[in-house]
């Protein structure tokens, strides 16, 4: 049996020779994941593919369709199940209260330094939690074909045409919705006022006919705005622009009452167990070259100051990408609200959104 035993492991050690070599086994057990939490449509998929690549990993891309929802599902959750975030400014601070992100530093995220600081001032919270990965603004998107009357205020999507009627998109946000809104009726989008406040609420149920549904448009060929379905929606920028590659008639505006301003960051869970990796990616994505390859992917602005520099003039000048600095000026950027005026928002938006039905 002794002289068995050499011829044993010999076998052994070469049938796991064989199980390590093989390449799905391999990537099985070698192959680190992180999971994304994100929008759609929010990252070249050449780039995830060069960093799977580059660093031997998988990531997994879990898609929200509203700032709502995203924080809805991290309440479910309790911020677990994710490696990396993505969360507007004033959700930062938020999850950084619940212990729901780890702190990033330089060191762990060199390029980091690459990002102009004023969008870390935008959010002070975000300093040590996040890293700055778009900006953009709010606004209308219409089919000019389908309605050639002339978009220049938020009136026109909440004080619509009669020949709007079931054709409106809104985002199911009580942040965009109530807080355009109030723009237009004059008041901070960031308001505390319960009175200014209460009168959105007749706007938006006058309003609700003209909604076919609160929810945000497709971002693809599929959209209902290239279809026609919806001829006018609210949306971010940089989508609008996505949606015009789609169909030349689509056209945004920023009204005359103002915008909001949003920054995008990217944040590590705490939970995360991939920590190192996820460091990895957030520096890779900040590289100049590839922050660059992004921005004119996703047509948001990118706070990476050395991306700007690389980016095409079609884009730099493109003022749904870069804003005149006067629309700038007149922007207001999206801040914390109280507990109070948020609970307040979310019930009277939930009032009109939750009775909407599509027409057939």
């Amino acid at each position: 049996m002794k002289r068995l035993r050499p011829i044993c492991v010999l076998f052994t050690a070469t049938i796991l020779a064989v199980i390590l070599a093989s390449p799905i086994l391999r990537a099985r057990e070698l192959s680190a994941e992180l999971v994304l939490l994100t929008w759609s449509h929010y990252f070249d998929p050449a780039v995830i593919s060069e960093f799977e690549k580059t660093y031997k990993a998988r990531i997994r891309l879990i898609h929200f369709e509203t700032d709502d929802g995203r924080d809805e599902l991290m309440l479910e959750t309790d911020g677990r199940g994710f490696d990396l975030i993505v969360a507007n400014g004033t959700a930062v601070g938020k999850y950084v209260r619940e212990g729901w992100l780890a702190p990033i530093s330089a060191r762990e995220v060199p390029n980091r330094d690459l990002i102009a600081p004023q969008w870390y001032d935008y959010f002070p919270e975000s300093g040590s939690y996040a890293v700055p990965y778009t900006w953009g603004t709010v606004g209308i998107a219409y089919r000019k074909d389908l309605y050639p009357k002339a978009v220049d205020s938020w009136a026109a999507l909440y004080r619509p045409d009669p020949a709007l009627e079931g054709k409106i998109a809104m985002i199911r946000s009580s942040r965009d919705t109530v807080g355009m809104a109030l723009k237009m009726l004059g008041y901070s989008m960031n308001s505390e006022s319960v009175e200014e406040i209460h009168q959105v609420a007749p706007v938006l149920v006058a309003q609700r006919p003209f909604v076919r549904d609160y929810s945000y448009p497709v971002i693809d060929e599929q959209s209902a705005l290239v279809s026609g379905e919806i001829v006018m929606a609210m949306i971010y920028s940089g989508d609008a622009l996505t949606l015009q590659q789609h169909h030349p008639a689509i056209e945004f505006v920023l009204p005359k009452e103002g915008t909001g301003l949003w920054v995008d960051y990217l944040v590590v869970s705490t939970y995360s167990r991939e920590k190192a990796l996820a460091h990895q990616f957030l520096n890779f994505i900040n590289e100049p070259e590839v922050a660059a390859r992004l921005t004119s992917y996703v047509n948001y602005a990118s706070p990476n100051a050395a991306a700007e520099k690389l980016l095409p003039e079609a884009i730099l000048e493109n003022p749904i990408v870069y804003p005149p600095p006067e629309v700038l000026l007149e922007a207001e950027r999206f801040t914390r609200l109280s507990p109070r005026a948020a609970r307040l928002r979310k019930q009277l938006f939930a009032n009109v959104a939750e009775r909407t039905v599509a027409p057939d």
